[in-house]
């Protein structure tokens, strides 16, 4: 048997989707070509007027190759629509040409949560034969030197594009080929600066630089508006027009019309009240500098649990205790966690360091089933994430 061989599918840096090689599924040694059977010389030659008598070479048998084993490989791929159906359709070709190979695809969520699935399952040794991921910077975090397989030297290599390796490269091994399609990108240049500056358009990144860059900065007066606005009065426009914005938009969105008419204060966040008397702010926690270190050990031992932050006087007041089970909730939901007192949060608010994926709950449900997902005002976008809670000990 060969040295067992697991495939890797990525996504490059510009869209190209390739497949990448480490270690599992076993394939089959080839059958050794049988020796060729040697003709025996002739003993001695025919009298010059006499032809030699025709002879008839005895057959030779031909040894049965055996039939290639069974193989089964998995194959894990993102949940969207289009990769399964890519993941299916590749599986498909090829098991068509090798009927004796079955490949089992699996699915795991995209985005970060996906990204975390993979490299836990590299690091525990409990990875597919195949999977999905991506090419460029994403794959060298990866370490693809210690878990993925160098294939440089396999003859189908002859068909990958040169430029199209480093994506796919490490340490001068190679460890995936491209299964898709791609995209480029290109430089647009003006004619007429370039006709007016006497410059060749450049055909090398060399001539790109010896061009040399032209400053676009606005003269200074322009740039700061000395002399006025780019309105024909010269005039600030001070209330906006949010429908006649010149920008593609789907809005207006959320409570656009309670928008004050001219730049003021607009009270739009959730204000304490008798029912909910906490402000709750959901701030990333030090070790988990996003969701993607969420689910590594040692932020995970660093942090230790979700918690929230409480002032003490509010948390005496509750009859709440340092590392006591507590629960938030609003309108939106509860949630359950640990009380943490703190001097430094600002009495009736609270403080939940994150992001904890929802597992990490005791209910299952994380801390985000207390925040909103209303449309912001007036065209939609991301929001600071401001709500009112209520808080009191477990029972």
């Amino acid at each position: 048997m060969n040295t067992p061989k697991t495939l890797f599918k990525t996504l490059s840096v510009f869209f190209v989707l390739s497949l990448l090689v480490a270690c599992a599924a076993p394939t089959v040694a080839p059958t050794a070509v049988p020796a060729a059977t040697s003709v025996p010389a002739a003993t001695s030659a025919p009298a010059a007027t006499q032809a030699p008598a025709p002879t008839i070479a005895p057959a030779t048998a031909v040894p049965a190759t055996a039939a290639p084993a069974s193989v089964t490989l998995t194959y894990l791929a993102d949940d969207s629509e289009a990769t399964q159906a890519s993941a299916k359709a590749l599986a498909d070709a090829y098991t068509a040409l090798h009927p004796n190979v079955t490949i089992n695809i699996e699915s795991r969520p995209g985005g970060t949560e996906g990204d975390n699935i993979v490299k836990t399952r590299l690091a525990t040794g409990e990875m597919t034969d195949i999977f999905w991921y991506n090419t460029g910077s994403l794959l060298q975090a990866l370490n693809p030197s210690d878990t993925l397989v160098d294939i440089s030297n396999e003859p189908f290599m002859a068909n990958v594009v040169e430029s199209f390796l480093p994506t796919v490269s490490q340490n001068g091994q190679t460890f995936g080929v491209p299964s898709g399609t791609a995209m480029g990108g290109g430089i647009l240049y003006n004619k007429k600066i370039y006709a007016d500056l006497g410059l060749t358009v450049p055909t090398t990144w060399a001539e790109f630089e010896a061009n040399k860059w032209i400053d676009c900065q606005q003269p200074f007066e322009e740039a700061h508006y000395v002399k006025g606005f780019h309105w024909p009065d010269k005039k600030f426009r001070f209330k906006p027009v949010w429908p006649s914005v010149p920008f593609t938009n789907i809005g207006p969105l959320g409570p656009a019309a309670d928008m004050p008419a001219l730049p003021d204060h607009w009270a739009v966040t959730e204000a304490p009240d008798a029912a909910h008397p906490f402000k709750l702010a959901t701030s990333p926690a030090r070790s988990f500098l996003n969701s993607s270190f969420n689910e590594t050990a040692s932020s995970r031992a660093r942090e230790g649990r979700p918690c929230v932050l409480i002032h003490p006087e509010d948390a005496a007041a509750l009859g709440v205790a340092d590392g006591s089970r507590v629960q938030l909730g609003n309108t939106r939901g509860e949630v359950r966690l640990h009380a943490k007192l703190f001097n430094g949060v600002q009495r009736g608010v609270l403080i939940s360091e994150g992001v904890w994926p929802n597992d990490a709950f005791e209910d299952g449900k994380g801390i985000n089933t207390l925040t909103g997902a209303d449309a912001v005002a007036p065209f939609g976008g991301a929001a600071f994430h401001d709500n009112r809670v209520w808080v009191k000990p477990c029972a």
